[in-house]
């Protein structure tokens, strides 16, 4: 499996025909009025596969890091079946529902790993801003 392309969102939805609908996608800053702080995210994958890895279990792992390399939350394992397609290579779409904890401002990276294959680090700057109001947030 091939995960090459991940963005944040402000919110996805995954439809039937495996597309995607994606709102406030390419975050990677987000301001908040009160730290700590627990911000909701959506994580939108897009995946290539081989057929020998259609119809069977795959997991899907998420850890956010802050600049330390230490874990802010606990990882996040999500189960996905991939399902077999008519093409050579197949085509997925993964879309999660994420809220994640943070608990200072500061960097910090999401790092996704499908079956335990590592995507590139999904950066994330966190600032506080206390002239926002509470529930908004400038992402």
């Amino acid at each position: 499996m091939n995960v090459f392309a991940a963005l944040l969102a402000r919110e996805a939805r995954y439809n039937p025909d495996g597309t995607f609908d994606v709102l406030g996608a390419g975050i990677f800053a987000v301001g908040v009025p009160t730290l700590p702080a627990a911000i909701r995210l959506t994580l939108v994958l897009r995946a290539q596969l081989d057929p020998d890895e259609a119809n069977r279990l795959h997991h899907l792992r998420l850890r956010l890091l802050d600049e330390g390399d230490s874990d802010v939350m606990p990882a996040m394992t999500v189960p996905v079946i991939l399902r077999q397609g008519t093409a050579p290579r197949h085509y997925l779409n993964i879309v999660t529902d994420v809220i994640a904890p943070f608990p200072r401002a500061g960097n910090f990276r999401f790092q996704v790993a499908v079956d335990d294959e590592a995507i590139p680090f999904i950066h994330l700057t966190v600032t506080h801003q206390p002239q926002l109001e509470a529930g908004e947030s400038n992402s």
